[in-house]
This record gives structure tokens, sequence and C-alpha cells, in this order.
């Protein structure tokens, strides 16, 4: 049943999309995120994750805007001695806003960097609101490129209190 949620939910995305991008400057991507594993032996705890994004470029100037609603599932240790203890899972849903430059402004490839702040919720094992979930103030530093206007890469670091810190790595299409 939650497979075909998530499929709905993308698809109905998608449509509010199209008459999104008929406004002009707004666009709406979304794709998969890996949340790479910063701890010894966290490999098999991270798993791919998904990201929706609302993106407004600014008109002849290298400025955007990104709203951005990201589902990491990353490892972690709860004492902070990355060597000492097994890593477990952590499951995050995180909603930032941020702002990009980008360093590029034609062409084929358009590097650009940013950053933005929101609020992460974080819960340890299966599901993200379940008891024991936790909310963090999140700062978002990012650097990315995009190619061809669509296809968006991007690398980022989430900064949140705790051991909810995160490095990821997301791939996605922008309409």
């Amino acid at each position: 049943m939650k497979p075909i949620l998530q499929t709905l939910s993308l698809f109905l995305f998608f449509l509010s999309s199209l008459t999104v991008k008929a406004q002009g400057g707004v666009r709406f991507g979304f794709g998969p995120n890996y949340a790479v594993p910063l701890v010894k032996g966290a490999g098999e705890e991270s798993r791919v994750g998904y990201y929706l994004e609302f993106h407004y470029k600014f008109a002849e100037t290298p400025w955007s805007l990104n709203t951005r609603l990201n589902y990491e599932i990353y490892a972690t240790n709860k004492d902070n001695h990355y060597t000492y203890t097994r890593p477990f899972q952590k499951r995050a849903l995180s909603l930032v806003a941020s702002a990009n430059y980008d360093l590029v402004q034609s062409g084929f490839c358009r590097p650009y960097v940013g950053a933005g702040v929101g609020l992460s919720v974080d819960n340890e094992g299966r599901g993200v609101f379940n008891e024991g979930h936790v909310y963090h103030p999140v700062l978002v530093p990012r650097v990315g490129v995009t190619f061809w206007r669509h296809l968006d890469c991007a690398l980022q670091y989430t900064l949140a209190a705790g051991h909810s810190s995160r490095l990821a790595v997301s791939m996605g299409y922008r309409f």
C-alpha cells in the first residue's frame, strides 16, 4: 500500500507542476537522495530517500529560491565516538527554505552554491513521527550543478543538533 501512495503522490505533484510551470519562474522537482555514511560501518544502515522541491528563479539574476522537503535514512552514533560503537539507523523529514546563487547563468552546465534554514524531524528506527521523534532547527549549505535546466545534482550537509547532522547526495529532475 505504501508504494502505491508514494507513486500516487508523485503523480499528483507532477500534475500540479504542469500548472505551476505555465505561470513562469516557478518549477517543481523531485528525485532520490542518499545520506552518505560518515560513520564507520554505516553502509548497511544508510538507505535511499527522496526529495520534493519548489524552485523559483529570478529573471535576469543569478539568484533563486528553493523550498525543499527531504526524507532521508541515515546512520549515526549516539556517543559521537565514530570507531567504537555500532551505528544505528535514523530517519528524518526536513523542510528547508534556501537561496542559491548560480555561478554560471548560461550553457548546459550551471553550477551553483546555496544555503538554507529549516526544521527537521528525526527518529530512530521505523517511521519519522513514531514515539521518540525530535524536532531540530537545521542549517543546510549546498553545492550543485544543473544540466540542461532540468537535471539537478547536489551535495548538501544538514547541520542539526545532537547526532542528527548528515551529508546527502541528490539527483533529480526539474519540470
